[in-house]
């Protein structure tokens, strides 16, 4: 799980320079490579993700 909370925490600091949809896929690439056959801890980095992107445009935190 530290490594799961590790992909987040960058994953998160990166929506703010590089493009939503390359932020996802990288997070899930990594996620996918150090994870247990059979899980879907990717599914869960995807997710949250998704959720965090959200809420900066919800709160207008992106610069324009």
């Amino acid at each position: 799980m530290p490594l799961i909370r590790s992909i987040l925490l960058v994953g998160a600091a990166e929506l703010f320079f590089v493009p939503s949809r390359i932020v996802f896929n990288e997070a899930v690439e990594i996620t996918k490579i150090f994870s247990i056959a059979g899980d879907n801890e990717f599914c869960f980095v995807n997710a949250v993700l998704q959720k965090i992107y959200n809420y900066y445009e919800i709160k207008n935190l992106f610069r324009n």
